[in-house]
C-alpha cells in the first residue's frame, strides 16, 4: 500500500485499517484516489493537521473534463472517509453530494472467433526467457489468466486478487471475495478451465512454493492493473488491428450466454438469475444491461413473453382446467392483446411491462406455490400471495424496490381490469391496492 504523507496521514491510515478489517476496502479503486487526495492536501494545505471544508470542496467538485460517473469514482472514497471521521467526532466537515450515476453509453468491443483465436495464439507463443523468476512466470501465467477471464466472466481485479485458498481445485469452485460492491460470490469453473488451472498451479508452485495469491507477482503480492493492461494490449495488437480491452472479455462472456438462451421459456429467467449471481451483480437489473448489447434481444424477449402467455392460455383451455382458471386465462389474453393496445395512453413499453409481470407471477405460482396454470383460481391473487411474490422478487431475483413497485403496478392494472369484467373477482383489485409499495432508495 502507498504511504500517506500529509498531516492527515494518521487519520487516513486508521480509516484504511478499519475498512480492511470490515472487508470493505478496494485496493484497485479506493486506494489510488485516497492517495491522490492525500497528495493534494499536502501540496495545497501543507500545515493543516485537520480536515476542513475548503479542502473537501476544492477536491470533490466536478471537473470540466469529468462525467458524473468518473467524478463518483474519484470522490466516493473521500465521502466515505469523511463519514468515518464524523462518526468518531474527528471533523465537522459536511460530506459533498455524490453525482447521480449515469447510464453508460459505451459500447464494448464485439469479439469475433478469429480475433480471439489470434489473441490466444499470441498468449501461447510468448518466448521463454529464463533470466528472472518474473519473466519465467509470465510465460506460464499469461495464457491461463486471460483464459480464466474469457471462460468465467469475472472482473480483471477479481482474477488479480484471487488468493490460493479461494480456488478449490478439487471441486472446481472459485470464491470471489474481493468484488464490486463487496458482493462476495462463487463461480463454478468449466472442466477444461479447471484442468488448465491444475496444470498452472503445479507449475507455478515450483517458483513460488509459499505464494499467497493464485497469480503471484514479485514480492508475494497480486499483479497491478497496469500489468493486465500492458500485457493484453501487447498481445492483442500482435495480430489484431481493432481496439479492445481485457475487461471486455467479461462483456463477451455475458453476451455469449444470453445469445444461447433465445429458445428458452421460463428457464430463460432462471438462467439469467444464475448468470447474474455468477457475475457478482447485486441486482438482476445490472445483468439486464447486457440486453442492450445483444442485437435484437429486446425484440426476442418481447416475443418470448407474449408467446409464453399465449401458450399458457392454450394450455389452460385445452387441458382439464377449472372453470375459474379458463375465465382468468381468457381475460389475460384479452387484456394483453386487445384492451391494453386499444388504450391510447398506454405505450408499447407499458404492454411489455404487463406481459413480463404476469409471466413472472404465473411462473412464481407454479414454481413456488405448486399451483399449475390450469388450476388457477381467484385466491391465487390474494394479498398474501402477492406480498410473498414481491418478497420472492427481491430475495430470489435480486430486484430493486423500484422494480418490485413496477411489477406490482402491472399486476394491479390487470386485477382492476379483471374485476371490472367479473364482479365476483372485484375484491382482488381492492385487496391489491392495499398492499404497501416497497420503500425506494432516495436518489441524490
Amino acid at each position: 500500500m502507498h504511504k500517506f504523507t500529509s498531516l492527515l496521514a494518521p487519520f487516513m491510515q486508521a480509516y484504511v485499517s478499519y475498512q480492511k478489517a470490515s472487508a470493505h476496502w478496494n485496493e484497485a479503486s479506493y486506494e489510488p484516489n485516497l492517495v491522490l487526495f492525500d497528495r493534494y492536501c499536502k501540496k495545497q494545505y501543507s500545515q493543516a493537521a485537520l480536515l476542513c471544508q475548503e479542502m473537501v470542496d476544492g477536491w470533490c467538485h466536478k471537473r470540466g473534463t469529468e462525467t458524473n460517473n468518473s467524478c463518483r469514482s474519484r470522490i466516493y472514497v473521500i465521502v466515505s472517509f469523511i463519514r468515518y471521521l464524523r462518526k468518531r467526532g474527528k471533523t465537522n466537515v459536511v460530506e459533498p453530494d455524490i453525482p447521480r450515476k449515469e447510464r453508460c453509453t459505451y459500447i464494448p468491443h464485439s469479439f469475433t472467433d478469429a480475433e480471439l483465436e489470434k489473441f490466444f495464439r499470441a498468449c501461447d507463443s510468448l518466448p521463454f526467457i529464463s533470466c528472472t523468476p518474473e519473466q519465467r512466470s509470465r510465460k506460464i501465467t499469461i495464457p491461463v489468466f486471460f483464459r480464466l477471464l474469457y471462460s468465467s466472466g469475472i472482473r480483471t481485479y477479481e482474477a488479480r486478487m484471487l488468493r490460493v485458498e479461494d480456488v478449490d481445485l478439487c471441486h472446481g469452485i472459485m470464491n470471489i471475495r474481493y468484488s464490486k460492491g463487496h458482493a462476495q460470490h462463487y463461480v463454478v469453473l468449466h472442466d477444461s478451465m479447471l484442468d488448465l488451472l491444475k496444470i498452472y498451479d503445479a507449475a507455478i508452485r515450483k517458483q513460488y512454493p509459499n505464494r499467497a495469491y493464485f497469480f503471484p507477482a514479485r514480492g508475494n503480492i497480486f499483479h497491478r492493473r497496469k500489468w493486465v493492461q500492458t500485457n493484453f494490449r501487447e498481445l492483442w495488437n500482435k495480430y489484431n488491428s481493432s481496439h479492445a480491452t481485457a475487461y471486455e472479455l467479461r462483456h463477451h462472456y455475458a453476451i455469449e450466454n444470453i445469445n444461447r438462451w433465445t429458445d428458452e421459456g421460463f428457464r430463460f429467467d432462471a438462467k439469467l438469475l444464475y448468470l447474474s449471481k455468477s457475475m457478482g451483480h447485486k441486482t438482476l437489473e445490472s445483468t439486464k444491461y447486457y440486453y442492450s448489447l445483444v442485437p435484437g434481444i429486446a425484440d426476442v424477449l418481447e416475443k418470448k413473453q407474449a408467446w409464453i402467455l399465449k401458450a399458457l392460455c392454450r394450455r389452460w383451455i385445452m387441458k382439464k382446467a377449472t372453470h375459474e382458471s379458463v375465465i382468468i386465462a381468457r381475460h389475460i389474453n384479452v387484456f394483453l392483446n386487445e384492451y391494453v393496445p386499444s388504450q391510447k395512453s398506454r405505450s408499447s413499453h407499458t404492454l411489455k411491462s404487463y406481459q413480463y409481470a404476469l409471466t413472472l407471477y404465473i411462473g412464481f405460482l407454479e414454481a413456488e406455490k405448486g399451483i399449475s396454470p390450469e388450476s388457477l383460481f381467484g385466491g391465487c391473487f390474494s394479498r398474501t400471495i402477492i406480498e410473498e411474490w414481491l418478497q420472492w422478487l427481491m430475495e430470489q431475483r435480486s430486484c430493486s424496490p423500484e422494480t418490485c413497485n413496477n411489477r406490482l403496478a402491472s399486476l394491479r392494472a390487470f386485477l382492476k381490469y379483471l374485476g371490472s369484467r367479473e364482479i365476483s373477482l372485484l375484491h382482488l383489485s381492492e385487496d391489491a391496492t392495499r398492499i404497501p409499495r416497497k420503500k425506494e432508495l432516495r436518489k441524490k
